[in-house]
């Protein structure tokens, strides 16, 4: 397999759409960075308890997975960016109603329930379509490059080890992976 070099990993960036992408996964992922680390410290810093904290996280967790089918089906219906976009803009409003809550007073689960439930909705459906946008913006070699682990990637695929997605599912270099030749439906050559 040929390795994957610093200038070969950057030629993705000379694409404009994919720095775009970039720039805007970074941004994110800093907000949700700030979210994550946000939310425990206003619910047990306003003497709200674990019992609430484990209510909003419940409420937050249990949307976001039971979206992502929905927001791959969003994804395949209308353009991923569109998806991505209009997910991240209820979002916003929430977070920033989540702010307006954290200024007002102490925690409350008739607020903040609601608040988390939006949030992890609009990251159940934001995720189907930051992992299928990269085959719309680059091509070629490009495509390998930009499909390795990178910014928009969760933490659970975060964990996975670094290269493990540096080609896309239906690329010829990934079907030569998986089953030896570039077209995984061509039959197999008799031996």
């Amino acid at each position: 397999m040929p390795r994957l070099t610093a200038s070969r990993a950057l030629a993705p960036l000379r694409q404009r759409g994919f720095r775009l992408l970039t720039i805007g996964q970074v941004t994110s992922n800093v907000g949700d960075a700030c979210y994550a680390v946000a939310l425990p410290w206003y619910v047990l810093a306003a003497h709200g308890g674990v019992l609430l904290l484990g209510t909003v996280l419940a409420a937050y967790g249990v949307p976001r997975t039971a979206l992502i089918a929905v927001g791959g089906w969003a994804s395949d219906r209308w353009r991923p960016q569109t998806v991505m976009m209009a997910t991240d803009a209820v979002r916003a409003l929430a977070l920033a109603a989540l702010a307006v809550a954290a200024a007002a007073g102490p925690a409350r689960a008739v607020v903040l329930v609601p608040i988390a439930v939006v949030i992890g909705a609009g990251e159940g459906l934001f995720l189907p379509g930051s992992f299928s946008i990269i085959p719309s913006l680059l091509s070629g070699d490009d495509l390998q490059a930009g499909g390795s682990p990178w910014p928009s990637r969760s933490w659970p695929d975060s964990a996975s080890p670094p290269g493990a997605t540096s080609a896309p599912a239906s690329s010829p270099h990934r079907n030569r992976q998986l089953t030896g030749k570039d077209n995984p439906h061509e039959p197999a050559a008799s031996q």
